[in-house]
């Protein structure tokens, strides 16, 4: 008598049977609330990606940075400045005479110093090693932002998906409490009074979850914003791409060795020879420094006036690091020591990314173990225990009591399968971010 009176034909389009069924539930409630987000505004999950991207000023930033190493790597090849002097040798001091003494003359001169060995070869190939590592560490931010807009979308997916869930029981409950005071007679004012009691209790519950998940979500919008700083005016979201199958579990098989082409293993794998460089820069110091002299000396007339001819010089000069070899000894000891930390940095980020894939793998094996049996079994049971509730009540063979419980459970349940989906959203985020592949880096814009 009042089953069409709570049926939710009208929210989920499934006549004559008021328990929601978790394919109408679970993916029609993203179509319910995904339906009216088609304005211009809306945000899609790409387009998160790209404005993300291109709004970064941490990828900003890197570019200049990459811009100055190759501008520096670029002038440090060059030999420094030759010195020009100009002076005047041998003055009197007496009478300050120039034509006095033989010996006076004005010196100009110049000289060119040449650093030891390869190091101007050297420290240019080693700053640009530091500026390819700018490129890989790029791509990793830029596949970070991805990850972590994806976790981000996933919790925003999560929570409206369980609003919506909230909403629908709640109205359910609500038309069940008007159908229970409109159809029972005053005979059954006790048992009505208690039925209203309780389904009133729970709808009450209802709202302070519903409060809890709507706090949830502006936090999760909040977390939004750091990405996407211009966009804090948008209130429609897309999850179009969340609609989408998932992964299949023999797609995130995944060859461990490929690790090594990870964009935070390139960037240690480019640290290890940038730092290399010191090493070999240091003991380019064991070889001399040369430099070379000229100089040119005009003398005037004698004092009878008759002229005195020029002089010319020219020198090499040579380093001879001896007293300092134990100084360039200790140089190239820390450098190799250095150099060699960044082999076990990059064992241990190796070993961590391994541990991470390891566990993505463990957890989404899991979690769609745990999905398939919610949606195969526990999900209908529930219905099954509802419906069952549902008929013994009106035949006024249990309490009103056992169909809210029932219904109370299959929510529970839908929402726990919404919590369970969202979570396999983000581990497949979490796996794209491991097993990002590079081999040239970062160049480009998004």
């Amino acid at each position: 008598m009042f089953h069409d009176a709570f049926a939710l034909h009208k929210l989920c389009s499934v006549p004559n049977n008021w328990a929601v069924k978790p394919s109408s539930l679970v993916l029609g409630c993203v179509f319910v609330f995904g339906a009216s987000f088609t304005q211009a505004d809306t945000l899609t999950l790409q387009k998160a990606f790209e404005e993300a991207v291109k709004q970064d000023p941490w990828l900003s930033s890197s570019v200049f940075q990459e811009e100055s190493l190759r501008a520096q790597a670029h002038s440090i090849e060059f030999l420094p400045d030759p010195k020009l002097s100009l002076g005047l040798a041998n003055l009197p001091v007496d009478s300050l005479d120039i034509n006095q003494e033989a010996m006076t003359q004005v010196v100009i001169g110049v000289s060119q110093q040449f650093p030891a060995g390869d190091t101007l070869e050297l420290s240019s190939m080693q700053l640009n090693t530091r500026a390819d590592q700018a490129q890989y560490a790029r791509l990793m931010r830029v596949e970070q932002i991805k990850k972590d807009i994806s976790v981000i979308w996933s919790d925003l997916y999560r929570y409206y998906a369980i609003l919506e869930v909230l909403k629908i029981n709640k109205e359910l409950l609500i038309s069940l409490s008007q159908s229970i005071e409109s159809n029972y007679t005053a005979a059954f004012n006790k048992v009505n009074q208690q039925a209203i009691v309780n389904s009133n209790l729970e709808i009450v519950r209802i709202n302070e979850r519903s409060l809890q998940t709507q706090q949830a979500l502006t936090q999760a919008k909040s977390r939004l914003i750091e990405y996407l700083p211009q966009m804090v005016s948008i209130k429609h979201y897309s999850f179009a791409d969340l609609q989408q199958p998932l992964i299949d579990l023999d797609s995130l098989e995944f060859d461990f060795n490929d690790l090594a082409n990870h964009p935070s293993i390139r960037v240690l794998d480019l640290k290890y020879t940038a730092s290399d460089y010191d090493g070999k820069i240091a003991q380019q110091q064991y070889k001399p420094q040369w430099g070379v002299s000229m100089s040119y000396g005009y003398r005037a007339a004698d004092m009878n006036g008759r002229s005195r001819p020029d002089l010319a010089s020219i020198a090499v000069n040579v380093s001879l690091p001896i007293f300092s070899s134990q100084k360039l000894d200790a140089s190239v000891e820390a450098a190799e020591s250095a150099t060699s930390s960044v082999l076990y940095d990059r064992e241990l980020k190796l070993n961590e990314l391994m541990a991470q894939l390891a566990t993505v793998q463990s957890d989404f094996a899991f979690l769609s173990k745990r999905i398939n049996l919610y949606k195969e079994s526990i999900i209908p049971g529930f219905e099954k225990s509802t419906d069952t509730a549902l008929n013994a009540y009106r035949s006024n063979k249990s309490d009103f009591r056992d169909v809210i419980f029932a219904q109370i459970g299959q929510m529970d349940a839908q929402v726990e399968l919404i919590q369970m989906q969202a979570e396999q959203a983000k581990k497949i985020a979490e796996f794209k971010f491991l097993t990002t592949q590079s081999t040239d880096g970062y160049k480009n814009e998004y």
